[in-house]
């Protein structure tokens, strides 16, 4: 997929620095608007992550260039890869809900992310996606 809209490195800067709640309702707002949802893929398939709980979660970003910044440690070599917002919202959320597995909502390169449920993403997504 394509990158959605440009992204200069002040507005890059600026929206990494959010805190936690603020870069999720960007995250929210921007895939909404873009109906693209990115998240990291190598060949054996998406990345994922751990709590401190064990809980599995998937993490996603709004833009290709965020997701590539996290492509370092165990996801080295990850490309950001795009899924569409409805695929996401209709298909993906669920299936997450069903295997106990959260959003791990734009984590940043020090992996910072919003732990969302499913159902709550989906939810908050839902409402956004009725603005466009």
């Amino acid at each position: 997929m394509d990158t959605p809209y440009e992204l200069s490195p002040q507005q890059h800067d600026a929206v990494t620095a959010l805190d936690g709640p603020h870069r999720y309702k960007h995250f929210i707002g921007r895939i909404a608007h873009t109906e693209v949802v990115y998240g990291l893929r190598t060949e054996e398939g998406w990345v994922s992550a751990c709590d401190d709980d064990g809980a599995e979660g998937l993490p996603v970003w709004p833009h290709p260039a965020y997701a590539l910044e996290c492509a370092t440690g165990e996801w080295a070599g990850a490309a950001p890869a795009g899924i569409d917002v409805y695929d996401f919202a209709d298909d993906w959320l669920g299936a997450m809900g069903e295997r106990g597995m959260n959003a791990i909502v734009f984590p940043t390169a020090g992996m910072n992310g919003v732990v969302v449920d499913p159902a709550q993403l989906a939810a908050d997504l839902e409402e956004e996606l009725t603005q466009y």
